[in-house]
């Protein structure tokens, strides 16, 4: 109940900070801030896998392993915006693509549920 809560908590985060921030015209930084709330909370996901409860349900890993992919997929995108911010231009479009390829991954995942929930 904790780890859920928290990850929600989190999520409400990163959705206040995306608004707040106008996709990333506001403060310098702002990529990084948005990096370590989706670490957070890929963390959390993998701790709530770990446990006996979920273990044991396979509609909870379906759904824990389709959040995490989302998860991971934006997170991918906006270590790429952070490099972008730095003029770093290779290092972020590597990153962009990499966060394609999760994307499609993700969606995946998510059309196996029957396309329920989101995770980001």
């Amino acid at each position: 109940q904790k780890l859920t809560h928290t990850t929600q908590q989190r999520l409400l985060l990163i959705a206040k900070q995306k608004g707040k921030d106008g996709g990333g015209t506001g403060r310098k930084g702002w990529a990084e801030d948005l990096v370590r709330l989706y670490e957070t909370v890929q963390t959390n996901h993998e701790e709530m896998r770990a446990l006996e409860g979920y273990k044991d349900s396979a509609p909870h890993m379906a759904l824990l392993g389709a959040q995490a992919a989302s998860v991971a997929t934006f997170r991918c995108f906006y270590v790429g915006e952070a490099y972008a911010a730095a003029a770093q231009w290779r290092e972020a479009q590597a990153l962009y693509n990499r966060a394609l390829e999760r994307l499609t991954d993700a969606l995946g995942h998510f059309e196996a549920l029957g396309g329920g929930g989101g995770g980001g």
